[in-house]
């Protein structure tokens, strides 16, 4: 009711209140001037004006003689009309403050700035689950700002990088705030603007406080996390491409690599956008971290020589091996050539992704890959973020579609960010020593055993326990875990001072999340099993991260940060 009731409002308010006043005001003012010629009165235009200006006021009531209908409505529906509209304002004002006062309750909330179409299904995403959401809009006119304000959502109009703005958002006692910005250049003043309002205020930020902002490539949010990672702001902040997140989440889903299989199936990628190198790099990184003898094929069809940097592409392919990653550029007939390479592939894929951002070129790959689908009962995924190919494809029997904002635009995703791949990046370590030391029937058995995606939600936070301890351990020894990058040092093995100091951290984190209360022994004392398996653990980190596209590097301050 209450939305029904705020969808009337939105309706009535506005332009259409205006034409209805200007509407009786006309109206009043043709049934004076017939009034007058009625009753032989002479009314000059002033009078005229003025008196049915005065109809809104209840004035002229006492109209005498026979009274034209026009004039009739008028006065009769002139005051209810003005109080309607009077009333229509002051709930307009009180439901301007009451936005900003609904968020005076929130602790530990969700600051989102910038209701852009990924801003809103972020803020979807959580009010659905029952977190509280808080946003910063300079749009008021944005039709997501009154969707928002509808489902009972607070939002405050202005620019997200005005401290007033982000005080009135409660910012300092909120756990996350994410940046939707149109103009990159805004980003950076968000932050500043969070920092001088820390520094100003009694509250301290929780612990865990992040800062997320959104870049539209994943090259520029590796570059920016590797130049701002280091910057002495009391609190954590970064960079996120949310296509480059796409990549883990279909493999996940349709074609699950990380289990070794016998002969893994190829995987065929048509397109030339960022979630396509996305997928691309996952497979990739696979390879490179697998002890199977049989790699997975990826095959890459695109219209063009890929303009995404094919760097990072080329160092995880295995010791320059091509055989893992082929490049199939199509041009003239798109959809003639797309079925040439596909049918001229050895072996048939089990997965092909269609990620391609023009609309036209991706109609064709669809096409092509239908058909091709179908012959060799392939499994096909359609990447698709405009609303008109989500509608065009929703309803299609051979088309698993997946949702780039629906899928990824969520808070839980974009806040594990770096999390998220450090805690993968440990699993699949863990995967992989588990196949190198033991026997097919023994690995089985181990209840993590299993690719991210079939893993437990308890499992899961066990590696994401994991992932933080070790970027805490890390930090405060000098260190930090960032995205791979050549504009940072990657620390390929660490000093075995370094290694013995890690190794006693890790293994007490470990006794307490085994043995909680229990009296910590003594690094000396600890068996020499368990601790040679702590320093083999803390020895492959390096390698570990490289195989997860992350990278370990020297901290150039002194300031450290006590969580990830």
């Amino acid at each position: 009711m209450r939305q029904l009731f705020w969808n009337l409002s939105d309706r009535l308010s506005g332009a259409l209140m205006l034409v209805l006043l200007a509407g009786v005001y006309l109206l009043g003012l043709v049934g004076l001037a017939w009034y007058a010629d009625l009753h032989d009165l002479d009314f000059t235009w002033g009078t005229l004006l003025y008196t049915a200006a005065s109809l809104f006021l209840l004035e002229n009531g006492t109209l005498e003689g026979e009274i034209p209908w026009p004039l009739e409505i008028a006065r009769w529906s002139a005051p209810p009309l003005l109080a309607l509209a009077a009333l229509g304002t002051i709930l307009t004002l009180v439901r301007e403050r009451s936005w900003s006062l609904g968020a005076l309750r929130a602790r530990r909330h969700i600051v989102i700035v910038g209701l852009t179409s990924r801003g809103w299904s972020a803020t979807r995403a959580a009010h659905s689950e029952g977190r509280r959401v808080v946003v910063i809009d300079d749009d008021a006119a944005n039709e997501h700002v009154r969707t928002a304000r509808r489902h009972g959502i607070p939002v405050i109009i202005g620019n997200g990088s005005e401290p007033s703005k982000l005080k009135a958002a409660r910012t300092i006692r909120a756990s996350k705030v994410i940046v939707f910005a149109e103009d990159p250049a805004s980003l950076s003043s968000v932050v500043e603007s969070i920092a001088r309002l820390s520094d100003r205020s009694a509250d301290v930020l929780p612990p865990d406080f992040c800062c997320f902002l959104e870049v539209q490539d994943a090259t520029t949010a590796r570059h920016m996390n590797a130049l701002m990672h280091d910057q002495g702001v009391p609190f954590q902040w970064e960079f996120f491409c949310l296509a480059e997140r796409a990549g883990p989440v279909i493999i996940d889903r349709w074609a699950n690599l990380l289990r070794e299989q016998e002969r893994p199936d190829p995987v065929v990628v048509l397109g030339s956008s960022e979630v396509s190198r996305s997928v691309v790099s996952t497979v990739l990184r696979h390879n490179r971290g697998t002890v199977s003898k049989h790699r997975v094929e990826v095959h890459w069809i695109l219209d063009a020589e890929p303009s995404l940097p094919l760097t990072q592409l080329e160092d995880l392919t295995e010791d320059g091996d091509e055989t893992n990653l082929r490049l199939h550029v199509v041009s003239g007939n798109t959809s003639e050539h797309t079925a040439t390479a596909l049918r001229s592939l050895a072996r048939a894929p089990g997965l092909i992704v269609v990620a391609e951002p023009v609309i036209p070129t991706a109609l064709h790959y669809l096409t092509v890959a239908t058909i091709v689908a179908q012959e060799r009962h392939t499994l096909l995924v359609a990447v698709a973020e405009q609303p008109s190919v989500l509608r065009l494809l929703e309803s299609h029997q051979r088309v698993a579609v997946f949702d780039v904002a629906r899928e990824l635009a969520h808070d839980e995703r974009i806040a594990h960010g770096r999390l998220e791949t450090l805690a993968r990046a440990l699993h699949d370590g863990y995967l992989r020593q588990l196949n190198r030391t033991l026997e097919p029937h023994e690995r089985e058995k181990k209840p993590a055993y299993r690719s991210w995606g079939e893993l437990p939600a308890d499992l899961r936070d066990q590696n994401y326990d994991a992932a933080r301890a070790a970027r805490q351990m890390l930090r405060r020894h000098g260190f930090d875990i960032v995205h791979s990058t050549p504009l940072l040092p990657n620390v390929s093995r660490f000093d075995e001072s370094v290694v013995e100091a890690l190794a006693c951290e890790e293994h007490l984190r470990w006794f307490r999340a085994r043995h909680p209360g229990a009296p910590e022994p003594a690094w000396n004392d600890v068996e020499t099993q368990h601790a040679e398996q702590s320093r083999d653990q803390i020895r492959r980190l390096p390698s570990m991260m490289n195989a997860a596209d992350l990278q370990i590097t020297r901290l150039t301050q002194s300031e450290t940060v006590d969580h990830a």
